[in-house]
């Protein structure tokens, strides 16, 4: 049977990956980043406008208006929405590809590559997510220390 390997030696080999490869780890996790950027620039713009556009003059005192009243209001929301789910989605892709850079750095694999690999196999990450969550979530219906028990162990 194998031996797991001890603290220092994983610390030793994580050393290792980083010095080596330091410069695809940092290029990946630069995509989220500068894709948050533009985006974040355009959600700043949409929750101004729909939050300027919900205050109406009315007989020279400014009224508020629901912002689910206002077809602006709804259409910004859920552009908001979607913004947000875009960033999370680059994300999860930006994480799935380190794990393959990491994963297979003597292999000597780069940024394209990784993101590739990751591509491939991001449905069953989100999947095995989502029913990771299902299994905390129920722990957590048990009691509290099932719950941490669980997520300890999935995340792991």
């Amino acid at each position: 049977m194998a031996q797991l390997a001890g603290p220092i030696e994983l610390l030793k080999g994580s050393w290792e990956i980083l010095q080596n490869r330091w410069k695809t780890l940092v290029a990946i996790q630069l995509v989220p980043v500068l894709a948050l950027v533009p985006v974040g620039i355009l959600f700043a713009i949409l929750a101004l406008t729909v939050g300027l556009g919900a205050i109406t003059s009315g007989g020279g005192l400014p009224e508020i208006q629901s912002i689910a009243e206002s077809t602006a209001g709804r259409i910004g929301v859920l552009v908001i929405l979607l913004l947000l789910l875009l960033i999370v989605a680059i994300q999860l892709w930006a994480q799935v590809a380190l794990i393959f850079a990491i994963k297979d750095w003597k292999e000597w694999i780069g940024f394209k590559e990784s993101y590739k690999r990751a591509w491939k196999v991001l449905r069953s990450y989100l999947w095995v997510g989502f029913l990771g969550g299902l299994a905390i979530l129920g722990g957590i219906l048990l009691l509290i220390i099932p719950g941490l028990i669980f997520g300890v162990w999935f995340v792991f």
